[in-house]
């Protein structure tokens, strides 16, 4: 699942925004499928004016394939709100990962 927004970003935050993103969104995959998470690709893009974030997770074969789908689909979209959070300035890209997954999940109307 990918999703973006329109965001100017220079280039020398864009590691630090991407990584933070990546682990903010592990995190998340990690804490929602517990021990059944295998693995997950996480990829984060900046084309100057907007950030798109992929990601594709492969779990145990107890979790459902639609379970699984959702947990995908949110990851990106939570993605996509850290990005969005950083831009307005709520929070920083070395900031705690707890704290900027907790304001992100507040921001996609998830609870932390």
């Amino acid at each position: 699942m990918e999703r973006s927004n329109k965001q100017a970003r220079p280039q020398r935050e864009e590691v630090d925004v991407a990584e933070l993103i990546s682990e903010v969104v592990y995190e998340y995959i990690s804490r929602e499928l517990g021990e059944d998470f295998l693995e997950a690709e996480i990829e984060v893009a900046f084309d100057g004016r907007s950030v798109e974030v992929s990601v594709d997770a492969g779990a145990s074969a107890l979790v459902e394939e639609e379970r699984l789908r959702e947990v995908v689909d949110r990851a990106a979209e939570l993605g996509v709100a850290v990005a969005d959070l950083i831009k307005e300035g709520k929070i920083q890209p070395g900031g705690d990962r707890r704290h900027v997954l907790k304001e992100a999940l507040r921001r996609i109307g998830g609870s932390a």
